[in-house]
């Protein structure tokens, strides 16, 4: 009865009027939605917390592998600047240090001196002692010769300083030392080149004719050697 007298107060047919009415919203359903919220926010939590931090994150093993070697060229580096330094002060305030004679016998391109004499030489035999059907014989001013087929050795160890060919045969000098030398004439084949060490237990060449051999010292022709029972040379 009320709605009509309303409705007739307002001059709006009754028909006209459509009641509608608006639900409420069940309690537990937007309990439900905070429940959730406050779920899903203690669970990003939690995954924030679990999640490692950049200074908790591990360091590949690469990069490890990269720092240490980083490490190690800056501490070499380190290490060739302190030397480099402590050489340049002790070679301008201590020349005769034994740092520096060694860094200038590094870096010294000149060859000692060999003051050996002939006599500090121990001398040995030119041709092998199976080579029965060959005679030697010394002259008289010093000069060794043979005739025949025979491996030739050095007198002793030395350099071949000179090589030089002929009709007659290959000419060797062998440096010794700086004052003493040998010179061999008459070889057909020679098995060492300029600049090559000669050893006395080892064949330096081949003859199959005359051979001579002569020892200088300073260039002076030297007679004071002889033959003992096996060919070898003896300083007399």
């Amino acid at each position: 009865m009320e709605t009509i007298d309303y409705a007739e107060m307002l001059e709006i047919p009754v028909s006209t009027v459509n009641v509608v009415r608006k639900g409420r919203k069940r309690k537990f359903r937007r309990e439900e939605t905070l429940k959730e919220r406050a779920i899903d926010a203690v669970n990003e939590m939690q995954e924030q917390a679990e999640r490692p931090t950049e200074a908790e994150e591990p360091i590949p093993a690469e990069k490890k592998r990269r720092g240490r070697m980083e490490i190690t060229l800056i501490a070499e580096f380190a290490a060739a600047c302190l030397l480099c330094t402590f050489i340049f002060l002790t070679n301008i305030f201590y020349e005769n240090s034994a740092m520096n004679r060694y860094a200038s016998g590094l870096f010294s391109t000149e060859n000692e001196a060999d003051t050996r004499v002939y006599s500090d030489f121990t001398l040995s035999g030119v041709v092998s002692e199976l080579a029965d059907d060959v005679e030697i014989a010394v002259s008289s001013a010093g000069v060794m010769s043979f005739t025949g087929k025979a491996s030739v050795y050095p007198v002793c160890d030395g350099t071949i300083e000179r090589v030089a060919a002929s009709a007659d045969g290959s000419t060797v000098e062998i440096r010794h030392s700086d004052s003493f030398k040998s010179v061999i004439t008459g070889l057909r084949d020679v098995y060492l080149a300029e600049g090559e060490e000669a050893l006395a237990n080892i064949p330096m060449g081949y003859a199959d004719g005359t051979v001579r051999v002569m020892l200088y010292a300073d260039g002076t022709l030297l007679n004071c050697f002889t033959l003992d029972e096996e060919n070898a040379l003896r300083w007399s």
